[in-house]
């Protein structure tokens, strides 16, 4: 055991760059990712497992998918997994809408305006449409395809 301690330790000290850390967006808990950050090790741990089931599932239909744009969805909020949707319903007020994405758009503003009363606008917004930057807690835009269909996470701000 400690003959290969000893050369690991070595090499560390000898090649500190070697090692990198990567992060994942839709992965891993970022300040970042709204979608995940402040999530449960329990939660993440069901998160990570969905995807990796998903992108196997991917692969097999699309085998030159690569793993860190697959989970890009994730963080974007073009996709979502059961745990992210456990995960928004712990949040006070709650902050986004992962279980609408793929409803139509009456369903979302319902679903929106029924948890969150207070907010002060929720705006139906067709995807790639023009629309202001500015930050606001009290409002949530829901993105929509030709079809009315949501297509990313709704989310306050």
């Amino acid at each position: 055991m400690t003959r290969l301690i000893l050369p690991t330790v070595l090499a560390f000290i000898l090649f500190p760059f070697v090692v990198e850390m990567v992060i994942v967006a839709g992965l891993d808990r970022t300040d970042q990712n709204p979608f995940l950050s402040g999530m449960s090790d329990e939660l993440w741990s069901e998160h990570n497992k969905e995807i990796q089931e998903d992108f196997k599932v991917a692969q097999a239909a699309e085998p030159s998918i690569d793993f860190a744009n697959f989970c890009k969805k994730y963080a974007e909020g073009t996709a979502t997994t059961k745990a992210m949707i456990k995960h928004a319903s712990t949040l006070e007020p709650k902050q986004f809408w992962p279980e609408v994405l793929g409803k139509d758009s009456k369903s979302a503003v319902e679903i929106v305006r029924r948890e969150r009363e207070d907010l002060s606008s929720v705006d139906v917004i067709a995807d790639g449409s023009m629309c202001t930057m500015d930050y606001r807690l009290d409002r949530v835009r829901i993105f929509v395809d030709a079809s009315e269909k949501v297509v990313r996470i709704p989310q306050c701000g």
